[in-house]
């Protein structure tokens, strides 16, 4: 059974020789057993994980349908889409992030996403370095 490589979006980061890669199915199963850490926030609920592969940071977005309509969905889709390259523009960190979002997502900003993330990953660092 061949493990299947991560779809890596490389023009992100030319300069940092560091890529962002979103999980596929069969990777999403394994990363979602498989973590290092499980941390609540208000808005979601992070699983990370140390990755294999030195140089990728990858990562999952989960939002059920019973969190709001599709639109609203995608909405929060594309705001994490861009925490996730902004904050992989700044740190070379090769973790693999699988979010859960809360139905509360829906009452916040993108500054408030943003701030939280970045505090929860800084969490993850501080217990496991």
């Amino acid at each position: 059974m061949q493990t299947e490589e991560p779809k890596v979006e490389k023009n992100l980061l030319p300069n940092l020789h560091m890529s962002v890669a979103t999980l596929k199915t069969k990777e999403f199963q394994g990363a979602a057993k498989q973590n290092d850490a499980e941390l609540f926030a208000k808005y979601f609920v992070l699983r990370l994980s140390r990755n294999k592969m030195d140089k990728v940071f990858t990562y999952g977005i989960v939002i059920s349908r019973k969190v709001a309509p599709s639109c609203i969905r995608n909405k929060i889709k594309r705001r994490f889409r861009s925490i996730i390259a902004d904050y992989a523009k700044n740190n070379i960190a090769p973790y693999t992030v699988i979010i859960y979002a809360r139905k509360s997502i829906l009452r916040s900003s993108y500054q408030e996403l943003e701030q939280c993330f970045h505090l929860q990953i800084n969490k993850f660092k501080n217990l496991y370095q």
